[in-house]
């Protein structure tokens, strides 16, 4: 009878353990894989938008120059900004995804954002 109690008992303990793994997976939303478009034009300086592109599969074509930011993915990007004055700088810019949404750092340390009209040449 102690036995077949102790069978019971690791039983139920496995159940619990099992039943509340799998809610929480439930539970968890699924974090996004975000692509940015080859030739995206962001805020890269305080007063500079420029396009960039990245070296990722694009996932609507077959161009390999798309950046793709992917949560607990590569800590650092790739990316080719091209500057209006005829400039060309590869950088690898750090990525961070925090409260559902990325954040991308350059090596100067600015935050890259998106381009708002108005700001920048």
């Amino acid at each position: 009878m102690k036995g077949l109690v102790s069978v019971l008992i690791v039983a139920v303990s496995s159940c619990i353990s099992g039943c509340y793994e799998e809610a929480a997976q439930l539970v968890t939303p699924k974090q996004p894989t975000v692509y940015l478009g080859a030739g995206i034009r962001l805020q890269v300086d305080e007063s500079e938008i420029a396009a960039v592109t990245g070296n990722a599969k694009c996932p609507d074509s077959s161009s390999l120059d798309c950046i793709k930011l992917v949560p607990n993915g590569d800590a650092v990007v790739s990316v080719r900004i091209f500057f209006d004055n005829g400039s060309i700088v590869t950088e690898q810019w750090v990525v961070a995804y925090e409260s559902q949404s990325y954040s991308l750092t350059r090596p100067n340390g600015f935050k890259v954002r998106a381009a708002t009209n108005g700001s920048g040449n």
